[in-house]
């Protein structure tokens, strides 16, 4: 229906080609080829398209954003599922960003045969972009030569579009790459923020807990320690061989120890079933270090602090854990302790000690860090908000650095100790 259309506009301007002014005094070819009395029923259909077109793109916008978020390379918004279909989703931030940018563009542009160049620099930029994608996933399944055949002939087709496309630019084609350029940046940033600093970092960002699981099992027992909490809790991924950042390692004994009675370290999984809630639990071969694998459906809110408190209740009952009885409490007879929830942040200030550190990773780490603080705190995304929550500033690059010594000049007016027999 679309070529159809497309065969009937050229056919009608062929046809008036030679009447002056064409372009001027027709409105539109595509409600010029409609009778008089049909005309009405041409801006109904052209509105209900604009309509299922817009709404596409909407979709297709929180289609890829969700993708990018699980590969990693946008920072991660809060995403609401209206049905049971994983694949229908709602992401606000990103529905405010396309209503920003739709006003902006009608606000600068006025009318739709301003925003033609627009229009055409940004399809044609898509069909390059999707011909390469399909380019390097046809290569990476072995077959180079078909690849290759694949990128000559639509690539070079595409590449003649985009060359007489450029002459768009500075009649509004320039809005297509500012705003391309501002995707862009903010996956880049994110992305290779986390690997610059990594590489920077001259040791392994993540720390095995086996090797420091006597550590923190003798400082629970340690009675010379302050208390810090009943049960303290990490909500952080621990990959194959219990790994965790080290800035976890770092807060729990890095800095000022944190002792408390039970450990917990929590890993949450998205589950494609949309309202699954199951969990698993490794000791780690003691009884105060709990490693919890929480499966919830991706429609159930992650409602952490009641989750963790049944999963305490059902420990203690097994005789896993130990019963935590309290002094003060609503509950006289509750058997489980107090919650405490560290979240660890980072300062950009701490890029500023490093002068080896080039101007580009500068700009990238602190965009990245920049971003975190701006997108959703973990506190409100695992549903603690009405929970003790600590949030606290752990160094950038965590790293046992030589420094030099201080030379002393001297000391003086010190008081002499009386050695008493």
């Amino acid at each position: 229906m679309l070529i159809l259309n497309y065969m009937g506009q050229g056919s009608w301007i062929m046809t008036h080609i030679q009447q002056d002014n064409l372009l001027e005094q027709s409105s539109n070819p595509f409600f010029e080829i409609l009778p008089g009395q049909w005309r009405f029923v041409g801006v109904i259909l052209a509105t209900l398209a604009a309509i299922i077109a817009s709404q596409a793109l909407i979709s297709g916008a929180y289609t890829l954003v969700s993708e990018a978020i699980n590969l990693k390379v946008v920072p991660r918004l809060r995403t609401f599922y209206p049905s049971d279909t994983r694949g229908q989703m709602y992401i606000s931030t990103v529905n405010w960003i396309l209503c920003i940018i739709g006003l902006l563009v009608v606000w600068s542009f006025r009318t739709s045969h301003n925003m033609e160049a627009t229009y055409g620099l940004s399809i044609t930029i898509t069909m390059l972009m999707t011909t390469i994608l399909l380019f390097e996933f046809i290569k990476k399944h072995g077959q180079l030569i078909t690849a290759g055949v694949f990128l000559i002939l639509f690539g070079s087709i595409e590449a003649v579009f985009l060359i007489a496309s450029l002459g768009k630019f500075i009649h509004g084609g320039y809005a297509t790459l500012i705003i391309m350029s501002a995707i862009l940046a903010v996956m880049i940033i994110w992305f290779y923020g986390n690997k610059r600093r990594e590489a920077i970092s001259k040791q392994d960002d993540y720390l095995s807990l086996k090797n420091y699981r006597k550590q923190l099992i003798n400082l629970s027992q340690d009675e010379k320690e302050p208390l810090f909490a009943t049960n303290l809790v990490y909500i952080a991924n621990m990959h194959q061989n219990y790994l965790l950042k080290r800035a976890i390692i770092y807060s729990l004994i890095g800095s000022k120890p944190k002792r408390a009675a039970v450990y917990w370290f929590v890993t949450v999984h998205e589950s494609s079933d949309p309202y699954e809630k199951s969990y698993a639990v490794d000791m780690l071969g003691s009884s105060n270090l709990v490693h919890v694998i929480f499966n919830l459906g991706f429609k159930v809110e992650p409602q952490i602090h009641a989750y963790i408190k049944q999963i305490a209740n059902d420990l203690i009952k097994q005789g896993v854990l130990a019963p935590q009885f309290l002094r003060y409490a609503i509950d006289k007879h509750g058997i489980v302790g107090d919650f405490k929830y560290v979240i660890s942040n980072q300062y950009y200030t701490d890029l500023l000690n490093l002068p080896n550190v080039y101007t580009w990773d500068r700009f990238l780490i602190g965009g990245r860090l920049w971003l975190q603080s701006h997108t959703v705190a973990p506190s409100s995304f695992y549903g603690l908000e009405f929970s003790d929550v600590v949030e606290e500033f752990v160094p950038l690059f965590i790293e046992n650095q030589k420094r030099k010594k201080l030379t002393q000049l001297f000391v003086k007016n010190t008081v002499k100790k009386n050695n008493k027999s």
